[in-house]
């Protein structure tokens, strides 16, 4: 017994030390794990950052923009915002500059918060207020070539000096305007373009049928004009169409209830229950009466097919004299309908 619960302790005391160096082994590769994500991160946004700085040296603002967006968002740092915010300003987006150096001025890790603000202000300085307005309204913006995104009438703040400004509105040519905007003042940019416009002129029309024209004297009987040509081809009438649904319809309906009548036939002739007859022969009557529908129509539809042709070859005349009578017929075992064509 002593002997049991030594082994057993022993191998309690090796299952703690195993379960403790699983851990341990675990807790290692998760922290080497996550320093090699850390460490990739800030390879990344030394060499975006350097790609950056390069690009921006050479003037290519663009570039350089996206650069520094790319290692910043791999490590997040308050100077690569400041960075970003120069390449905006080049770019000659002042509001988008303002507000990255806004987000750098509220992060408390941020340093140098002083010249920040001083620059932020320099900024805002390049800045004009400017209202557009056009007649008519609805005009597209552009300043020096690049739409801003908006429609007259607009309010929008604009850099400072000098700018060609282009309207875009339909159905007038492009209007372009030189306009100087300065700052601590309301600039305000107004174009008529039905005073000061060009609009665009619709094409003349064609001057004759070029066919007629090569007609010689004469020979005007030989070429009917193109003019007088006149298409009178049109397809069958709607009573037709009328006639072949409802032929269709009853067709339909025919067989679905010939089917049940000639079930529930089976069926009584093996129960001979007086109900299934009697569904029997009202399933029977509504399948007579509705193949007795489909024949009258189908009928129906093929006499004014025939006379929808002969219309179109004697006349109108001859077709107001024709008149077609459709009529329910009722007997004792039997229903259907009638059809009489009056000439």
């Amino acid at each position: 017994m002593r002997r049991m619960r030594r082994c057993t302790g022993a191998v309690a005391a090796l299952v703690v030390v195993f379960a403790g160096t699983t851990f341990i082994t675990a807790a290692k590769a998760q922290d080497k794990s996550a320093n090699s994500a850390e460490q990739d991160a800030k390879d990344t946004a030394r060499e975006y950052y350097a790609k950056g700085k390069k690009a921006y040296d050479e003037g290519l603002y663009e570039e350089a923009l996206e650069a520094f967006k790319i290692a910043h968002e791999a490590k997040p740092h308050p100077a690569v915002l400041k960075s970003i915010a120069e390449c905006q300003v080049q770019l000659g987006n002042m509001r988008g500059a303002i507000t990255t150096l806004e987000q750098y001025l509220a992060a408390p890790q941020a340093a140098g918060k002083k010249e920040v603000k001083k620059r932020l202000a320099e900024i805002k300085s390049l800045l004009g207020t400017t209202t557009f307005e056009t007649t008519p309204q609805g005009a597209q913006i552009a300043i020096d070539g690049r739409l801003i995104g908006e429609t007259t009438p607009a309010t929008v703040e604009v850099p400072t000096g000098k700018h060609e400004v282009t309207f875009t509105v339909d159905s007038y040519e492009p209007l372009i305007k030189s306009i100087e905007i300065q700052n601590a003042k309301e600039n305000l940019v107004r174009a008529d373009f039905e005073t000061e416009g060009t609009r665009i002129s619709s094409p003349a029309p064609s001057g004759g049928d070029p066919v007629d024209d090569d007609i010689e004297p004469g020979d005007e009987g030989l070429y009917p004009s193109t003019a007088a040509v006149e298409t009178d081809e049109e397809g069958p009438p709607t009573l037709f169409w009328v006639a072949a649904a409802v032929a269709g319809a009853g067709l339909v309906s025919g067989t679905v209830f010939g089917t049940m009548a000639l079930n529930d036939e089976d069926y009584w002739q093996e129960r001979h229950k007086p109900e299934t007859k009697d569904a029997g022969r009202r399933n029977a009557i509504i399948a007579d009466v509705s193949f007795g529908v489909a024949l009258a129509a189908g009928v129906t539809g093929a006499i004014v097919l025939l006379l929808s042709r002969d219309e179109q070859e004697q006349g109108e005349t001859d077709a107001k004299r024709t008149k077609v009578d459709v009529y329910p017929l009722a007997g004792a075992d039997a229903v259907g309908l009638g059809t009489t064509v009056h000439f």
